[in-house]
């Protein structure tokens, strides 16, 4: 919370919140993390670092699946749809990404 303080677009203190949140089982508040994660690496030209992108992915990835358990399907299919097209090659959750998109497409 003290990086936030001190600059509250900061994607790893941002993402840390996220899993933080995840792992108390306090969802809205962990998507709320995760989703100004992911925001904060697209959006804040001075977070467009290398290794963010990856970061960035796993948020929004992290997003859909905190979606579809509150039950707000349209929403995280949308998420996912661009999760995956903004996530780098090199993103090891690109591949449990695009199954989860093809499940959905089906």
């Amino acid at each position: 919370r003290e990086a936030l303080a001190i600059y509250a677009s900061n994607p790893e203190a941002l993402m840390d919140l996220c899993m933080l949140r995840l792992r108390l089982g306090e969802k809205a508040k962990a998507l709320a993390a995760c989703r100004s994660a992911s925001y904060a690496v697209h959006s804040v030209p001075e977070n467009r670092l290398p290794g963010f992108d990856l970061m960035a992915s796993e948020a929004a990835f992290e997003s859909y699946k905190l979606l579809s358990s509150l039950g707000r399907k349209p929403e995280a299919a949308q998420v996912l749809r661009v999760c995956v097209e903004k996530a780098p090659p090199a993103w090891p959750g690109l591949s449990a990404a695009r199954a989860a998109l093809k499940n959905l497409e089906r």
